[in-house]
C-alpha cells in the first residue's frame, strides 16, 4: 500500500513538471513563484545537509523502534516527544527560523509533562 501511495505521488509529480514545462509559466522570483516553477536542482551547496537528515532520521527512527521493543512504552514515550523541541530548536540554530510563542508554549509543555511523569513514575535516580 506505501509503494502504491509513493508511485501514485511519483506520477503526480511528474505529470506536473511534465506540464510546467510545457506550457512554461513565468515563475516570480523567490517563495511567490514556489508552485508555478519547474524542476530545478540547485541543492548542491544542501545536499550534505540533506544527507545528514536522511541519516539521521532513519538512525532515530531505528532507535526509537528498537527503545519501544525492549523499554516500557510510558518511558519512551516520553523521549519520543522530544522531536518537538528538538525540530524548533535545529530550525533556529541553522537556518535561523523564528520559534513562535505557541511553539515555546509547546516546548515548556513538553519539558513538564515529561519531568512530572518522571518524578511521579517512581524512579529512584531522579530523586537522588
Amino acid at each position: 500500500m506505501l509503494a502504491a501511495l509513493l508511485v501514485i505521488q511519483a506520477f503526480i509529480g511528474l505529470v506536473a513538471i511534465f506540464c510546467l514545462s510545457a506550457f512554461g509559466f513565468d515563475a516570480p522570483l523567490g517563495a511567490d513563484g514556489f508552485i508555478l516553477r519547474t524542476w530545478v536542482w540547485e541543492m548542491s551547496p544542501f545536499i550534505w545537509w540533506v544527507v545528514l537528515q536522511a541519516v539521521g532520521a532513519t538512525v532515530g527512527v531505528g532507535l526509537i523502534f528498537r527503545a519501544y521493543q525492549i523499554g516500557d512504552a510510558s518511558y519512551v514515550s516520553i523521549y519520543e516527544y522530544s522531536v518537538f523541541i528538538f525540530g524548533p530548536s535545529f530550525a533556529w540554530l541553522l537556518m535561523d527560523q523564528p520559534i513562535a510563542t505557541l511553539q515555546v508554549l509547546g516546548i515548556l509543555c513538553i519539558t513538564f509533562a515529561g519531568v512530572m511523569i518522571a518524578l511521579r513514575s517512581g524512579s529512584t535516580s531522579l530523586r537522588k
